[in-house]
């Protein structure tokens, strides 16, 4: 049977060490301090990742992960999209994202339920294409009444063809 001495890893310092540093022997003040920095942190942390989607620089936390995103980029034409509130609005953020270099994407359910309301029918006709394919894929409708009801709009107001049929599939699946 082995000894008592070979079984214990740690020295008696370091395990008095370990109770010192422990939550339980805080004080009050260093309790609130540590808390307010951690609060803090988060604060920035947020603000910078607002800077980012707003076409800033990636936040440090997120520069290893991301590799070599560029500051603006799709983020703040999205956001643009999101952030139409007429038509007018709508049109040219569509437009600046096109002429950017950018695909609708495929995976922003919010902002395809936004391009449902585009007047272009070659828009809707992409549009509706994608969130045929997501909602295929089975992902969730992101908000399901208002997208049946763009949907039923198409389906009443448009004159292609394919985009008629497109429309009455989807509403189908909704």
């Amino acid at each position: 049977m082995g000894d008592y001495s070979e079984k214990r890893k740690k020295s008696w310092k370091d395990i008095d060490k370990a109770r010192d540093s422990s939550e339980r022997r805080k004080t009050p003040q260093e309790r609130h301090r540590d808390e307010a920095a951690a609060k803090n942190a988060v604060r920035n942390y947020k603000k910078e990742l607002e800077s980012f989607f707003e076409g800033g620089d990636v936040p440090s936390g997120m520069k290893k992960d991301m590799g070599n995103v560029k500051a603006g980029g799709i983020f703040p034409l999205l956001a643009a999209i999101l952030k139409s509130e007429n038509e007018e609005e709508l049109v040219a953020a569509t437009a600046a994202l096109i002429s950017g270099g950018y695909d609708i994407p495929s995976e922003d359910g919010d902002v395809i339920v936004k391009l449902l309301d585009h007047p272009d029918e070659g828009i809707q006709l992409q549009t509706l294409t994608l969130l045929n394919d997501l909602l295929d894929e089975g992902h969730p409708c992101p908000d399901e009444q208002r997208t049946r009801l763009k949907v039923n709009l198409i389906s009443l107001s448009a004159s292609d063809e394919d985009l008629l049929d497109l429309a009455e599939e989807v509403q189908d699946k909704l």
